[in-house]
């Protein structure tokens, strides 16, 4: 099992609101991976502020992708974007979202070919908290055609 926590804070960082509150959950994650999850303390890397580059952050996937372990976990929490999409090819809306690293931005579609690296019999879980991190990795997804899909389906024409 392999883990990857990116947690910046932003501080003297011009343009970006600073949250101390980020800098904790490093150790709140870590603690729940090791307790709950059983990961070793040393499959756990940590990227924080200046560590936190998109050089490092990409490096550090291709690392986690090129490994033996079968579950994979990426925690990153931080300041998040949306930005108009150009493309419009995968995006229904035509709006992109991303992440803010240290040096630089990251688009969801960037982070979708980032993960199409991993092996297709490992386990991913991906976990980000930032603004508009709701289809940050520009993933897709597709209901089963079951009694609870349909009820959803049923329910999205309602709000409407």
């Amino acid at each position: 099992m392999n883990a990857l926590i990116v947690s910046m804070c932003y501080r003297g960082k011009p343009h970006h609101v600073e949250n101390e509150g980020t800098l904790q959950d490093i150790q709140i994650m870590t603690d729940i991976l090791v307790q709950k999850f059983k990961f070793k303390t040393e499959d756990i890397k940590v990227l924080r502020e200046e560590q936190a580059t998109l050089e490092n952050f990409s490096r550090e996937l291709q690392t986690m992708a090129d490994s033996s372990a079968k579950i994979n976990f990426i925690y990153f929490v931080g300041h998040g974007f949306s930005c108009a999409n150009n493309t419009k090819e995968n995006d229904p809306e035509a709006r992109d979202s991303g992440f803010v690293f240290y040096d630089r931005h990251l688009l969801d579609d960037d982070m979708c070919e980032l993960l199409k690296s991993f092996r297709k019999d490992t386990k991913n879980l991906l976990m980000f908290a930032q603004c508009y991190s709701g289809n940050s990795a520009d993933l897709k997804f597709h209901l089963r055609e079951d009694a609870a899909s349909q009820a959803l389906k049923r329910n999205r024409r309602l709000y409407r």
